[in-house]
């Protein structure tokens, strides 16, 4: 789950860097608030990696002090 929730936020780091890039090659005197509104609406969907923020979020949730899971873990406890 950590690992979804690591990669989606490097995900939206890098989908705004790439469309950041994009709009200062295609407009280099572009700044301020229209630079991050082109930039989040560019071509590269920025807040799309997001969903995997989510997947990573509600698989920790639902495995959350799961009765289950700590039973397994007190069974391997008094086995070793």
């Amino acid at each position: 789950m950590v690992i979804y929730i690591v990669s989606g936020g490097l995900g939206i780091y890098f989908h705004i860097r790439s469309n950041v890039e994009f709009e200062l090659e295609m407009y280099p005197s572009m700044g301020g608030w229209e630079l991050v509104r082109e930039s989040l609406t560019g071509a590269l969907p920025a807040l799309a990696p997001g969903t995997m923020i989510y997947l990573g979020l509600l698989g920790w949730a639902a495995t959350f002090r799961n009765p289950f899971l700590a039973n397994v873990s007190a069974t391997q406890e008094e086995e070793s």
